[in-house]
């Protein structure tokens, strides 16, 4: 309600609806998720289409990770030249990063205790992918498989 408020969507006296979801996350990493759940089939509702089966969270992963590649790719066809007579895109150059490249982790450690767009965890590490290059991209894998 502060918010509806806050962007005067209500006045003081009304009150938000009530919540409508009968399903809520069990975890705390989940949330975009859910939301995007309900807001596609907010949209679909709203635009006349019948409900869906709900799909699962991988489902949902495999679906987004497509629409990254497809995003991809319109960005690489603008980047190359394309092919008129067959359609198919002939890729330009591959795309410069600007990620620092770190011969030794020692080095990656030094880039990012002088980052200044990451901050410290709780454990005193410190690293983004802006500093750390690839290094931050092995720790970040390494983390997340509980290794």
């Amino acid at each position: 309600m502060k918010l509806l408020r806050n962007l005067e969507l209500i006045g003081l006296e009304e009150q938000a609806p009530a919540p409508s979801n009968r399903s809520n996350q069990d975890d705390a990493w989940s949330c975009c998720l859910w939301a995007s759940r309900w807001v596609e089939r907010q949209i679909r509702e709203n635009i006349g289409e019948p409900r869906r089966p709900t799909l699962s969270f991988g489902d949902m992963s495999s679906r987004a990770n497509e629409f990254i590649s497809k995003i991809k790719q319109a960005s690489d066809k603008e980047a190359g030249e394309i092919n008129r007579g067959k359609g198919n895109l002939e890729i330009g150059k591959p795309r410069e990063t600007h990620e620092p490249e770190h011969l030794t982790f020692e080095a990656c450690e030094a880039g990012a205790f002088l980052c200044t767009k990451c901050l410290p965890t709780k454990s005193g590490t410190k690293g983004c992918r802006v500093c750390m290059g690839e290094w931050f991209e092995r720790i970040r894998m390494r983390k997340s498989s509980g290794s």
